[in-house]
């Protein structure tokens, strides 16, 4: 059981420095005017909470990814047909990479809920909106770019 979790955490984490390498700064960009336009927030501190927020989240995924699954417990990525996603089922890596960020960004948010004026879940709502739009977006890019 465990090799199949860390062998899910090991292909995201994969995929997310391949193909998907666009996501978070779309995110971010969302992420910034989601803030400053909803929330409130003034644009220089939409704009580090948005890149605090968003690579916090990559460096928390890829230390736990590289240092715990590939250093600590010497898990190497070795794949059978049945775990490669198909060029048309972009969609699959897309939406578990949006919902690995949204739960660390929301937890990010809620250890940090004493920053900010906002209500926590009006961020974590944000937080949500934001990545969902960035998956969409993320998705259309590696459709362009297989097609």
């Amino acid at each position: 059981m465990f090799a199949g979790i860390g062998c899910f955490f090991l292909d995201q984490w994969l995929w997310n420095v391949t193909w998907g390498w666009y996501y978070l700064p779309i995110n971010m960009i969302l992420f910034i005017f989601l803030l400053n336009f909803s929330a409130g927030m003034s644009l220089l501190r939409a704009f580090i909470t948005s890149i605090f927020i968003n690579v916090s989240s990559f460096a928390i995924f890829t230390s736990a990814v590289v240092g715990i699954l590939i250093y600590a417990v010497g898990m190497e990525y070795v794949t059978s047909m049945d775990d490669v996603f198909p060029p048309f089922v972009v969609w699959r890596p897309v939406l578990f990479l949006c919902l690995l960020y949204i739960v660390l960004q929301s937890c990010f948010l809620y250890f940090t809920r004493s920053w900010y004026k906002p209500s926590i879940k009006r961020l974590i709502v944000l937080l949500v909106i934001s990545n969902l739009f960035s998956a969409f977006f993320a998705y259309k890019f590696v459709l362009m770019k297989l097609y």
